[in-house]
């Protein structure tokens, strides 16, 4: 975990300040996904980020793929050496999982445990619905800020690229639920990347 979490915060920096090498981010994105399952968000991260910054679609485009490149390959080497190493009988066997009521309710829980942690009850899920809904607008403003240019500074670069990461992450835990293990739990430690 720790290295990961350094890894992330790389990423995140590199996200930040890294215009015109896009790659740089990737490379730290993909020891990411190398070293934690979680990281394979990051590399989506780096190459959607990329793709969303200013400029023509061709410039995007090749920035959002110069971003992911590094990721993909190390993701794909991953992939070989797993499926060489068990000579292709894995540990997951990929599939739709249903029945993701509980694993959404647990979700919730953990996610009003942190948000309104000395509240309790319906007091606890109104503070949690507030702040969450609070964050997510920020974290559109920004975007939409950046987007527009109307602020060039790190602290806006830094919340929208703080929410492509974020919801990269959400995605990749949702599809890895859906997909490949029914029993991935949403409690505290899924907040810690």
């Amino acid at each position: 975990e720790p290295l990961f979490l350094v890894l992330m915060a790389a990423t995140l920096a590199l996200m930040i300040r890294e215009r015109e090498r896009p790659w740089v981010a990737g490379i730290a994105a993909a020891g990411a996904a190398m070293v934690r399952y979680a990281g394979v968000a990051l590399i989506a991260a780096v190459a959607l980020w990329y793709f969303l910054a200013p400029g023509t679609v061709r410039r995007r485009l090749r920035r959002a793929v110069a971003a992911g490149a590094p990721g993909a390959a190390a993701f794909a080497a991953w992939v070989i050496r797993a499926h060489l190493a068990t000579r292709g009988e894995g540990i997951r066997h990929f599939s739709v999982y249903s029945q993701i009521g509980p694993t959404l309710r647990e979700g919730v829980r953990t996610m009003t445990a942190w948000a309104a942690p000395l509240l309790s009850g319906g007091w606890a899920s109104a503070a949690a619905t507030v702040t969450l809904g609070a964050l997510l607008l920020l974290g559109i403003d920004a975007m939409r800020r950046w987007r527009r240019r109307d602020i060039e500074r790190a602290a806006a670069r830094a919340a929208a690229a703080t929410v492509v990461m974020a919801v990269c992450y959400v995605g990749v835990v949702v599809a890895a639920r859906l997909f490949a293990d029914p029993a991935i739990p949403l409690d505290d430690r899924i907040l810690a990347p």
